[in-house]
């Protein structure tokens, strides 16, 4: 299975696309037949993120609790730890 990667920009100029990208990924697992397979997203290209980043990353948890964050960057991991959300970066 192909991971969905996160773009290097995770902000609220860059969310919005993501978004869109990542329901697409989704659907596209969902109709392969993926959708029994835990679905990795590729955190290890962020090199910024805000809250409204973050905020993707938990209404993906909400949409499909079982996904795994796999490598997730440097950036990324001190901004989960940042706000308290270190359960996004281990799996």
């Amino acid at each position: 299975m192909n991971a969905f990667r996160l773009p290097p920009e995770l902000t609220i100029y860059a969310v919005e696309s993501c978004h869109a990208e990542l329901l697409a990924w989704l659907q596209d697992l969902e109709q392969q037949g993926g959708a029994s397979d835990t679905p990795a997203v590729d955190g290890s290209q962020v090199l910024q993120i805000d809250a409204a980043g973050l905020q993707l990353l938990l209404s993906l948890r909400a949409s499909v609790p079982s996904w795994e964050l796999h490598a997730p960057s440097d950036v990324l991991k001190q901004a989960c730890s940042d706000y308290g959300l270190q359960s996004l970066t281990t799996h």
